[in-house]
């Protein structure tokens, strides 16, 4: 049990500082733009395209909301973001949230995203409610530039507010570009 823990202990005493000697040292504002597959897990109908239009923005809120973690902006960043998502199945979402980065490396960066917004379903009852809530995980590449390609998961429900709750599934592919990029 001891040697296993030992590589371990190694790993995480050494990779703050690996990452903080090549981390990140800005981070631009982004236009994220999402394409998609939702309800890719059902057997139904529901499955269809989704695409997605985001503005992350580059300021990190962790040093303001928790001035202690001043330091940490090198390999952990908590920026807010706003998106519009449609599919062809006429849903229509418009949320808004945060995105906590986490630089693994220089160019690996883990994004997870929490957002609240608004559901417009042309007519019909997709997911239950009009209030509807996604949790999202990308994982991907951060080029010198600040463009970034990802892939994501995400998962849309209204978390119980509704009786009717059958939340989707979408996996997907993300380009990040920086604005103001030439």
């Amino acid at each position: 049990m001891i040697r296993g823990l030992f590589p371990a202990l190694v790993v995480a005493c050494c990779w703050p500082a690996a990452v903080r000697a090549d981390g990140p040292p800005w981070q631009p504002n982004l236009l994220a733009l999402g394409a998609g597959y939702f309800d890719f897990d059902k057997t139904g109908g529901a499955k269809a395209a989704d695409l997605r239009l985001e503005y992350r923005w580059g300021l990190s809120l962790l040093p303001l909301a928790v001035p202690a973690t001043r330091g940490w902006d090198r390999f952990v960043q908590l920026h807010p973001y706003a998106g519009l998502e449609g599919n062809t199945n006429g849903l229509f979402y418009a949320s808004g949230g945060l995105s906590l980065d986490i630089f693994a490396t220089r160019h690996v960066v883990l994004t997870w995203t929490e957002g609240v917004g608004t559901l417009h379903n042309d007519g019909h009852d997709q997911l239950g409610s009009v209030l509807e809530f996604r949790s999202m995980v990308e994982a991907g590449w951060r080029f010198d530039n600040g463009m970034r390609l990802t892939a994501a998961y995400s998962h849309i429900s209204n978390a119980g507010a509704a009786t009717h709750d059958p939340g989707a599934e979408i996996v997907g592919l993300y380009v990040h570009i920086p604005v103001g990029w030439p």
